[in-house]
């Protein structure tokens, strides 16, 4: 083999060890840090409203008002509070419902799905954009004294 064959043959082996170490310095796909998830804020400059507005007062109302008391929950006499979780999306749908602290397992359950059943909010607002933001709001279970007849009529 000539001098010049084996010059020639070089510059392909370096470009191969070129390559080879280009690869494996490059992070693999388990090596890449992971996708920065999306900031869930607790207060934004422009909270999530219902279509209707009226605020936090509101959307405890509207909970309030779509909670079915549970009638295994009526027997029992059960009253307290169940405090949920929730998160407004940027697109304003509802996700992520969790009860954070209940009072029974149907009462709990009766809470997340009255919160799933709420409207699509305008969402939160933050520098401008549209930004997720989270809730917990405590709904409360309270049995009504029965009222006396009324006499006379």
């Amino acid at each position: 083999m000539t001098l010049s064959t084996r010059c020639n043959r070089l510059p392909g082996i370096y470009l191969l060890g070129s390559l080879l170490v280009l690869s494996l310095s490059r992070p693999t796909l388990a090596q890449r840090p992971a996708a920065r998830p999306k900031a869930v804020y607790t207060y934004v400059e422009k909270m999530p409203q219902l279509p209707a507005g009226g605020g936090s007062a509101a959307i405890v109302t509207a909970i309030q008002q779509r909670v079915v008391y549970p009638p295994q929950a009526l027997r029992a006499h059960v009253e307290g509070r169940v405090f949920v979780s929730f998160t407004v999306a940027a697109s304003g749908l509802v996700e992520n419902v969790a009860v954070v602290k209940g009072i029974q397992p149907s009462c709990d359950s009766a809470v997340v799905k009255a919160v799933q059943q709420l409207p699509r909010f305008t969402p939160g607002r933050q520098a401008g954009r549209a930004v997720a933001v989270q809730f917990t709001v405590p709904v409360v279970f309270r049995l009504e004294e029965p009222q006396p007849p009324i006499k006379g009529k």
